[in-house]
């Protein structure tokens, strides 16, 4: 936990790394649900599920880099907070 994220007053400062995992997590598992069954229930339509996903790309980069981020960040702060004790 950073600095700020320790002495801020709002509770949800020090949650809002896992949350955003979780919503990116929820969001990919419903959207391969909804084009899984799509293509199992209308085969026909599958060309045009593969392109709509694609398009979804640069989407989904940009989230997933952004929670890599979140997650190597959060690494470098267990990292720190290991080698110095906690006042």
């Amino acid at each position: 936990m950073t600095a700020p994220e320790r002495t801020s007053e709002d509770a949800y400062v020090s949650r809002m790394r896992p949350t955003f995992g979780y919503v990116m997590a929820l969001t990919w598992l419903a959207q391969m649900g909804a084009i899984a069954w799509v293509i199992v229930a209308d085969p026909v339509q599958a060309n045009l599920i593969i392109t709509a996903m694609a398009s979804l790309g640069t989407i989904w980069s940009v989230g997933l880099s952004v929670l890599g981020i979140y997650v190597y960040r959060r690494s470098g702060d267990k990292r720190t907070s290991a080698r110095r004790p906690e006042r």
